[in-house]
């Protein structure tokens, strides 16, 4: 048999060394070539999400600066612009306790405002929150206890409907899919804008790793930053300033995960998150500025507040819906009266976020109607009532629904909090906390204090009374589509 020669033995080595060589490089580039298409993607996702934000900055400006040619609107009644900024803990503004350079727009509102610092919400969770606000009902009573699997009930009479009873147009702009009409809350609304585009909440940083989340699928996710919110809000009020009108803007920014413009970012998960707050606060000056040069600053009432706080890595939970510490609790109000029946200042007093409604109506000068749950605050601020002893009720359902764990439920006073842990078939555990020798609700002195617990205990079995016997009669199943944008969200595993 004839033997290769030595040059061909040498090419069949090369060769054979040139595949090995390019196999190894394959298996070891594959996985660099697929990041760098990621960072391809997301840089150019970047310039366009960068581009889009200044582009609706610009369009801003311009809305604002010719709203000066207006003169007088001449209306007859006070309108009603409610600003909700999702995930908003009460310590992220300025006016509230944090930090003066955050939020100096809200701040300087804050100057000629009623100012809550310490307002419970009864629920950590977006949609059921919201529906408690636009509806003076505890969640037990409207019924939602979850987002995307509960659809409020059109018996159910929201804030909208009421003012469109009386003759004002209503309009609302949402953030996220998570307030999406098909959960009810369109409910009583001329306009109501939930039109999301599939882009990132903000440009992914290449450094940043993907959400958890977000793995496994596409990270196109259903939500808008402030600058197209507030955009949107002022060209209805454009169309709307001539009426009577009552304008809903939902900021969804801060929610996680906190991805703020360039300008805006810190080092860490809670300077991100403050600055998620600061560019919403950035955007707000441009919507205050509009109100001013219109006029419309003269006859509309301003509210501001939160659906529910952020955990940000204290009690060891980053998130929020999970818990009932405060942290995820403390949400803040803002009411600017511009008729200037109430002087402004600070209120530190515990109030529940079951309240704004019916103190609204009330400044207003709307009849309440029967069955909200609220209190109306005016006669306290006024002076002519004494504040009764606040009993701040919250729950969340959120670890029985999603992973079977326990119900959560708590009271709250100014000097104590009870949580209360509930699952099938078992005694309740109970945490209390003395909350002026423990505001950070670290030490558990239920086994000491027997008495306060039997007092908690007796509010919560009045508050847990107004459930019924089908209590998850509003729940439905999502769509596919539905499924998917919840999960992109966040919302659902």
């Amino acid at each position: 048999m004839k033997q290769p020669s030595r040059k061909g033995t040498r090419a069949i080595f090369i060769v054979m060394g040139l595949v090995v060589i390019l196999g190894c490089v394959y298996l070891f580039r594959s996985s660099q070539v697929i990041s760098l298409i990621r960072q391809g993607r997301v840089l150019f996702r970047n310039k366009i999400k960068y581009f889009q934000i200044d582009q609706n900055i610009k369009k801003i400006r311009t809305i604002v600066q010719k709203s000066a040619l207006f003169g007088d609107l001449g209306q007859e009644k006070l309108n009603l612009i409610m600003v909700v900024i999702d995930t908003c803990r009460s310590d992220a503004l300025g006016c509230c306790g944090g930090s003066k350079n955050i939020t100096p727009n809200i701040d300087r509102l804050a100057q000629s405002s009623l100012v809550f610092p310490l307002v419970i919400t009864h629920i950590p969770v977006t949609l059921p929150s919201h529906c408690t606000i636009f509806t003076s009902l505890y969640p037990p009573s409207h019924g939602i206890r979850e987002n995307g699997t509960f659809v409020l009930s059109d018996s159910v009479s929201t804030l909208a409907e009421i003012l469109k009873e009386h003759g004002y147009s209503t309009g609302a702009v949402v953030g996220s899919f998570v307030l999406d009409h098909r959960f009810g809350l369109n409910q009583g609304f001329d306009y109501y804008d939930d039109s999301f585009h599939k882009a990132p909440p903000y440009p992914l940083d290449e450094e940043e790793p993907v959400p958890e989340h977000w793995q496994g699928h596409d990270v196109d996710t259903f939500e808008r930053t402030a600058d197209e919110i507030t955009l949107q809000g002022l060209r209805w009020l454009e169309q709307n300033k001539k009426r009577s009108f009552f304008l809903w803007l939902h900021y969804y920014d801060p929610h996680i995960p906190y991805y703020p413009p360039p300008d805006f970012r810190g080092s860490g998960a809670r300077e991100n998150y403050l600055g998620e707050v600061s560019f919403v606060d950035e955007c707000l000056g441009y919507l205050f500025d509009y109100l001013r040069r219109s006029g419309l600053e003269e006859t509309t009432i301003m509210v501001i507040t939160s659906d529910h706080g952020e955990g940000l890595d204290e009690h060891g939970y980053k998130n929020h819906g999970s818990h009932l510490y405060d942290q995820e609790l403390i949400i803040p109000l803002l009411v600017r009266d511009p008729a200037g029946q109430f002087p402004p200042r600070n209120y530190p007093f515990q109030i529940d976020s079951v309240d704004i409604m019916p103190t609204i109506l009330e400044m207003l000068r709307i009849p309440r109607p029967v069955g909200l749950q609220g209190k109306n605050l005016l006669p306290f601020i006024r002076g002519v009532k004494d504040r009764e002893e606040s009993y701040s009720y919250a729950e969340t359902l959120m670890p029985f629904l999603r992973w079977d764990k326990a119900e959560l439920y708590s009271v709250r006073t100014p000097d104590w909090k009870m949580i209360c842990s509930i699952l099938p078939r078992k005694a309740p555990e109970y945490l209390l906390f003395n909350l002026l020798a423990d505001p950070e609700e670290l030490n558990n002195v239920a086994s000491h204090r027997a008495d306060i617990i039997i007092i908690l205990k007796e509010k919560l079995t009045k508050f847990r009374s107004l459930d019924s016997e089908q209590r998850f009669q509003y729940m439905v199943s999502p769509d596919k589509k539905s499924l998917e944008k919840l999960k992109s969200l966040g919302y659902m595993q």
